[in-house]
């Protein structure tokens, strides 16, 4: 069994680490949109999430959790040839929920990771100088979800400005 079950952890990890890679190379870019980032960094927190819970936000019991195609394929498989077994059966069930806990614990790290305001990159983007210069592109500022924020600062920067002067 031992054996089989690095197997098995084998064909849960590599997928779950290579949408981990995917994402990660996203961020080793030097000239990205930030939209893209959060899109991506959103998209792979949804994508984990789904794993684990659904869509009403409950937590999916073990059997229903997507472990991966791969993954259950050949834990269908390893089960059908030990049926008979239970001490298999109870082995593959620890280890299925040892899987869950792992998903719960990147799904807890990803979550710390991510922006407190989803919408901060995307105002970020409207005050982007290719964006500002470009009248057809160019947004109205009343349409930014932070404009009290900013009005209030602008207040202070020209209190600050008018002072310097005198």
């Amino acid at each position: 069994m031992q054996d089989h079950k690095n197997y098995l952890y084998f064909q849960f990890a590599v997928p779950i680490v290579q949408e981990f890679e995917t994402v990660n190379s996203f961020f080793q870019h030097t000239n990205i949109d930030p939209t893209i980032l959060d899109t991506e960094l959103y998209t792979h927190y949804e994508s984990l999430h789904g794993r684990l819970y659904h869509p009403d936000g409950t937590l999916k019991v073990l059997d229903d959790v997507d472990f991966g195609c791969k993954f259950t394929q050949e834990v269908q498989r390893y089960v059908s040839q030990h049926s008979e077994n239970q001490q298999i059966l109870r082995d593959v069930e620890d280890f299925k929920r040892r899987c869950k806990d792992v998903l719960e614990e990147a799904l807890s790290q990803l979550k710390l990771r991510m922006p407190a305001s989803r919408n901060t990159f995307q105002n970020l983007a409207k005050f982007s100088p290719t964006v500002i210069l470009n009248q057809a592109t160019r947004v109205a500022f009343s349409s930014c979800h932070s404009e009290r924020a900013i009005i209030k600062d602008c207040g202070a920067i020209q209190e600050n400005c008018f002072c310097e002067l005198d």
